[in-house]
């Protein structure tokens, strides 16, 4: 809307305040409710019905000689004034951010386009490629290990690509379970020859139970994560698992012993089946428990460990070599949304502007006159004389005041739109080099993954 578009709607929503609180159209009430709003503070309206006091007192007699009226009136449309310019700030900062934005867009779009960029970038690519030796070094490395990893277990393929995640809480819970049934089982057994009987047949049984299951657990375990460790030497889970089967069969043998000494301490009687029996649950129990820890720990980890650093290695190598390429094409495939979004937001604050103006210079009016009213009905009946009437603050004298559309805003709305205008002429000039580009940038990319990826095979072959 024009500055004279402005005065054509304030003169229509009348000249004196109290018509401004009147009725208003729905359409003006809306677009009031949605503009920013010029309101001279309750504390600062204070102010100047105390200053109205003094005033009143220090003026002399006679209208002709009310000087400190008029300079409260020129600062009470001051304060409107301020306000309305902070809401041009408010509107020129939102065009210049979104103008700037476009200009940088632009900036780098041409920077894309200038002759031998994309030359310069596969350059650039070559430098990396060499400099990213080491990464293969390390691929090489790292894919000997896999081999000595097939070597060691040529069916991993099937069975090292899932995690191994067994539940913690059934293990413990499976072990509890073997040292309860171990005791349950040797129980009787122990009672037979302990002097507390049944209770310290079963407390015997339990160390017993504990003594024999524990350590197997923890062999077990410590046997498979040897065997899936290139580092270790195979002979070591070897001899793990035969420490372990000889540790079950001495220490049962050891438990029978014992029970036999203690039977033949009170002069009882040796049952042999009793003792054989004793043992066979003592080894089976042993030989569970290796079973459950040898199945607990992974035997793949240090595998998946090395699949993972072969896999980082190869994001890591081709990421080093065409990451810049992927930035400036991702730039390139981006930039014409982005410039049309800030052009787009630049010609919105524009049509804002146009629309909260006519709004604005009239909600300052409507101030002044409504903190001129509290002024001037403080100041009159204290004056010692007549004092002269308020003026009639309208569209025609809003200039003199200050609270109007001042040209220079106006015509820098005009110009910004005219800026926006050029600058979407610049895009469409633009768009068909800027399509050029990326499809030159895409094929040096997948020029370059050809070559990457044969690079890659040759480490990893």
């Amino acid at each position: 809307m024009t500055r004279n578009g402005s005065r054509l709607f304030v003169q229509e929503c009348g000249n004196d305040a109290r018509q401004n609180r009147g009725i208003l159209p729905a359409a003006v009430m809306n677009a009031a409710a949605q503009a920013p709003k010029i309101e001279i503070s309750s504390a600062r309206a204070k102010e100047f019905l105390k200053k109205a006091r003094m005033d009143a007192k220090t003026d002399p007699a006679g209208a002709e000689n009310c000087g400190a009226w008029k300079g409260a009136l020129r600062q009470i449309a001051d304060d409107a004034a301020k306000q309305m310019g902070g809401e041009f700030d408010r509107f020129k900062n939102r065009c210049d951010s979104a103008r700037h934005k476009a200009q940088e867009l632009q900036h780098d779009i041409q920077a894309q386009l200038a002759p031998g960029f994309a030359k310069h970038l596969d350059v650039e690519a070559q430098k990396r490629m060499g400099e990213a030796e080491t990464a293969l070094a390390a691929l090489r490395k790292d894919n000997d290990l896999i081999n000595k990893f097939r070597e060691r277990f040529p069916n991993m393929e099937e069975r090292a690509e899932e995690p191994h995640e067994p539940s913690k809480a059934f293990f413990i819970g499976f072990a509890v379970i073997l040292i309860a049934v171990e005791s349950f089982a040797n129980s009787r057994l122990f009672a037979e020859a302990d002097d507390f009987g049944i209770v310290g047949g079963a407390l015997l049984a339990v160390l017993v139970s504990c003594v024999n299951v524990l350590p197997m657990l923890l062999l077990g375990i410590l046997a498979t994560k040897a065997r899936g460790n290139l580092d270790i030497p195979p002979w070591v889970w070897r001899a793990l698992c035969f420490f372990g089967a000889a540790w079950s069969v001495f220490l049962n043998i050891g438990i029978v012993a014992l029970r036999n000494h203690k039977i033949a301490a009170i002069g009882g009687e040796i049952d042999q089946s009793q003792s054989g029996l004793l043992f066979i649950v003592g080894m089976v129990i042993a030989g569970v428990s290796f079973w459950k820890g040898w199945g607990f720990a992974d035997l793949y980890s240090k595998l998946r460990e090395c699949k993972k650093r072969v896999a980082a290695g190869k994001r890591s190598y081709s990421e080093a070599i065409l990451g810049p390429i992927d930035e400036e094409i991702q730039k390139a495939q981006t930039a014409p949304g982005r410039l049309r979004r800030e052009l787009g937001e630049l010609k919105n604050a524009i049509r804002q502007w146009h629309s909260d103006s006519p709004i604005i210079a009239l909600a300052g009016m409507a101030e002044v006159r409504r903190v001129w009213q509290i002024y001037h009905d403080e100041y009159a009946p204290s004056h010692r004389a007549a004092c002269p009437a308020l003026p009639a603050l309208s569209a025609e004298n809003a200039k003199e005041w200050g609270v109007n559309i001042r040209e220079e805003w106006d015509a820098y709305a005009r110009q910004a739109w005219a800026d926006a205008n050029e600058e979407d002429g610049v895009f469409e000039l633009l768009k068909e080099k800027i399509e050029e580009l990326i499809h030159a940038l895409l094929n040096l990319k997948q020029g370059l993954v050809t070559v990457i990826n044969a690079e890659i095979a040759k480490a990893c072959a």
